[in-house]
């Protein structure tokens, strides 16, 4: 039993500080759900009202808990000065300290109000929670010369993390420092530095290997069970993405864009996940995507959602690691939050999203695009470059992660486990029957159950802190170097780009990229002197090569083609189609250019935008449609030109009316004029009532418009 005198001292603090208005980060703030349906805060407890309802909430038996926590925690706080006396600047080590001791006092406060507090176990997460700062104090001492940073003492600042906590109530922390800031992370999972260190980590290898790669890397310290590593500062180019949304506005979206699509492809490649908001963070003064709580790496990823980085099957939320909409709502937040009762604040379990004012995640430049999906060429090219760089390194990679290293294992979502202890504390839902020894033993003592894998072994750490073995299977890990093959990237490519599926052309020199819609697009790579092209419907996806200087020779020739069948087309208009010289020119051209195209598609497929360019490829849908003594042939290319991803739809209408003026029926699109009596006007066209239906189908104007357009431009000979 605390003593009496001690808890009537931690009355009384509370009191104070709600009355000096210090308690804003102790205490839960009064939230209000706006019209938008959002929690916001809406202010904090503070001034001489608030201070006497939270001391007549304070008076009552219900609140007894909270009180002794309070009392343990500052005779804890007081012998921790004691023992580490130059560790700390004076006032960090007080319960009324909220940036270090909210995240424990607030939660209690909410337990006793609602009436959780027989489940809360406030004396114990006090005496965690002692424990914790006990065990971080002794690490600081011991690490403070092995450390990277300027470790001039005292702390200025500790902020605990109001996040889940693991292995007994322990907590990230952030750790000011004169001039600087460094995050200490007392977590057993140290797979992070096998990719994040400046030295001898996988991306900091294959940042060396290549001009074009920057995978992010950071200042970090594994120890044995716990880390050090440095903040991750927001980025230098902050501002308002929408209003009332604060994040990172690029002027130069391109680069950084590339070097996140390279960051995507290597989380694929070693299977790291769990990088959705608030694990995934923009910083740095020249902006790069850090994983900042990488610690699940290994995993058998067999889609880009699963690594958390973007929207699609598999992703547990819209709040993924590269967010592509500036929402108002927010991921997390407390599930208990406080409101405007009719005798004053009073808990509510909350049902909404919380609301946010600012973003790590959302980027945005500054022409408005938010985003990825606005600089789709550069983050698959990103993809595209650290993938094949990581294919023709393997070894290399593999002298790297071969290093002894721990990474965590989640058996359910966080989410879930979340769910579960919220359950059991508010409500006293027992929790599922499914529930293990070793999950019941971390959920009990309000922990989100944290496993990890040692030699093949399943483990996670008692309330004493040792590491214990259970019974579950431990998956294994995954074999990243056998999953480094290029058609497997095709997968990814296509993860990427379905959930930012908007349809038509994007092309670079060396990156192109079609869409049709969620299930059918392409995405195509000049590469080492080959042209590589990958093409999806819906889950099936293909990969198609050829050299470079083939296509290049394609790309030619139909140009060249093009060229001269316009001129000699021209001329032989001039002369209104009498000349038969240029008549069996053109019938040896077009025959000859049809047996090419042949050869050309039965080798390479249809020669569209991704592989030709857009020119050439007019060129040949331009081509194909003066073959008029080859309509089987002309019925093939239909099929083709009718299925690609990167043919715009004219081509089909156009094609499609050609082959049925030479079959003698009506044609379905109305691109096919004559004269009749000196006037242009459409051959005769299969239900007009509902052509300009059919013509919006495939993106053409409506047939009046067309006519018009035709009539200014040409006299009234026939056109072909």
């Amino acid at each position: 039993m605390t003593d009496p005198a001690a808890v009537r001292a931690a009355r009384d603090a509370l009191v104070f500080a709600v009355h000096a208005r210090t308690a804003a980060g102790l205490l839960p703030p009064v939230v209000t759900t706006g019209p938008d349906g959002l929690v916001r805060v809406e202010r904090h407890l503070g001034g001489p009202a608030d201070a006497g309802l939270v001391a007549g909430l304070l008076d009552r038996a219900g609140f007894s808990s909270l009180l002794e926590m309070v009392a343990t925690l500052t005779t804890g706080c007081d012998s921790l000065r004691r023992e580490f006396p130059h560790q700390l600047d004076p006032g960090i080590l007080h319960p009324m300290n909220g940036a270090l001791f909210g995240p424990v006092i607030g939660p209690a406060f909410l337990a006793c109000l609602s009436g959780a507090a027989p489940r809360f176990h406030a004396g114990r997460a006090a005496d965690d929670f002692l424990a914790f700062l006990r065990e971080f104090l002794h690490r600081l001492e011991r690490d403070a010369e092995l450390l990277w940073f300027d470790t001039r003492r005292p702390v200025t600042g500790l902020t605990a993390h109001d996040g889940e906590t693991h292995n007994g109530g322990r907590r990230v922390l952030r750790v000011d420092f004169p001039g600087h800031t460094v995050v200490y992370k007392p977590r057993p999972a140290d797979v992070d530095h096998l990719f994040l260190a400046r030295e001898e980590s996988a991306f900091a290898v294959l940042n060396g290997l290549s001009d074009k790669i920057r995978l992010p890397v950071m200042d970090l310290l594994p120890r044995d069970g716990y880390s050090w590593h440095e903040w991750i500062d927001r980025p230098s180019q902050w501002g308002e993405i929408r209003e009332g949304l604060a994040g990172t506005v690029l002027t130069e979206p391109e680069l950084f864009w590339h070097r996140a699509g390279s960051l995507a492809a290597a989380c694929f490649a070693f299977g790291i996940t769990d990088l959705s908001e608030g694990n995934l963070y923009a910083g740095g003064a020249d902006p790069l995507m850090y994983p900042i709580d990488l610690e699940l790496a290994f995993v058998d990823v067999r889609r880009l959602s699963e690594t958390g980085l973007v929207a699609g099957e598999g992703a547990q939320h819209h709040h993924v690691g590269l967010e592509t909409e500036p929402r108002p709502c927010a991921a997390d937040g407390p599930t208990v939050c406080l409101v405007e009762g009719v005798e004053g604040p009073q808990a509510w379990r909350r049902t909404s999203s919380w609301a946010r004012k600012e973003t790590r995640t959302v980027v945005a430049d500054t022409a408005g695009g938010i985003g990825y999906g606005a600089h789709l060429t550069r983050f698959l090219r990103g993809m595209f470059d650290a993938w094949t760089l990581m294919c023709s390194n393997v070894p290399k990679l593999h002298a790297v992660l071969e290093q002894p290293a721990t990474a965590r294992v989640l058996l359910r979502s966080t989410d879930r486990y979340s769910d579960m202890l919220d359950d059991w504390l508010l409500d006293g839902t027992p929790f599922p029957e499914d529930v293990s020894a070793s999950e019941w033993e971390q959920l009990a003592r309000q922990d989100v159950p944290y496993y990890f894998r040692t030699d093949g072994r399943l483990h996670y750490l008692n309330d004493q802190g040792p590491a214990v073995q259970t019974d579950q299977p431990s998956p294994p890990p995954a074999d990243w170097a056998k999953g480094l093959t290029l058609s497997r990237l095709g997968v990814a490519l296509r993860d990427a780009v379905a959930p930012i599926a908007t349809e038509g052309l994007l092309l670079e020199d060396e990156t192109r990229v079609a869409v049709k819609d969620a299930d059918h697009g392409a995405v195509a790579f000049e590469w080492a002197n080959r042209w590589i092209c990958y093409r999806w419907t819906g889950q099936k996806v293909t990969l198609q090569l050829a050299a470079l200087d083939q296509v290049v020779a394609i790309r030619e020739r139909l140009l060249k083609l093009d060229r001269v069948d316009a001129g000699w087309r021209s001329q032989w208009a001039d002369t209104r189609f009498t000349d038969d010289t240029i008549a069996e020119r053109l019938t040896k051209l077009t025959s000859t250019a049809c047996a090419w195209l042949r050869q050309v598609i039965d080798e390479h497929g249809w020669p569209g935008p991704l592989m030709v360019g857009e020119e050439a490829a007019e060129s040949a849908c331009r081509l194909v449609q003066h073959l008029e003594s080859h309509a089987e042939f002309q019925r093939t290319c239909l099929d083709l030109l009718t299925a690609a991803v990167d043919v715009p739809g004219r081509h089909v209408a156009y094609l499609t009316d050609a082959l049925c003026i030479t079959e003698d029926r009506p044609q379905v699109y109305g691109t096919k004029f004559h004269a009749v009596d000196g006037q242009l006007v459409p051959c005769p066209l299969a239900e007009p009532v509902t052509v300009d239906r059919r013509r919006a189908a495939l993106g053409l104007e409506p047939l009046a418009d067309y006519a018009a357009r035709l009539r200014r431009r040409f006299a009234t000979s026939e056109v072909s």
